[in-house]
């Protein structure tokens, strides 16, 4: 913790690797209010990117803050993927994953309809639902 902390203020850190320290260190923090912060540390560090939100939104939900899940997650799906990609992304983000945290702020704020709705475009255009029956056969006659 400490020479992330160092680190951060090292005068030519990347913003991936200062987006990234951020996200470690949020990872990390046992108190929600200094998880929090550090989440909006790495947001601050690269706005262009979701990954922060989502977490965001995560945390505000394990403490009962769904009116700012809400707001968080509003956010993160405005934002759109970075035209340059960085060793960091994390691609689905801005796929299903980011659907599914969208979806659980809807839902804790009483946005059933929309959040079904989204969930069942996300399977619409993953080419529908597959379901997949597995028998185990290996090793027997």
């Amino acid at each position: 913790m400490q020479a992330a902390t160092k680190a951060l203020k090292h005068p030519d850190l990347g913003r991936p690797e200062k987006y990234e320290l951020h996200l470690n260190l949020s990872s990390i923090a046992k108190n929600p209010k200094a998880k929090e912060s550090l989440l909006i540390g790495a947001y601050a560090a690269d706005p262009t990117r979701r990954e922060a939100l989502g977490l965001l939104v995560c945390n505000c939900l394990d403490y009962g803050r769904n009116v700012d899940a809400l707001a968080f997650a509003r956010q993160m799906m405005a934002t759109v993927k970075p035209q340059d990609e960085s060793w960091n992304d994390r691609h689905a983000a801005y796929e299903w994953l980011g659907v599914d945290i969208y979806t659980q702020a809807l839902r804790a704020n009483g946005y059933f309809d929309e959040a079904e709705e989204l969930r069942r475009g996300v399977l619409r255009n993953g080419g529908g639902a597959t379901i997949t029956l597995l028998h185990a056969t290996r090793g027997r006659p």
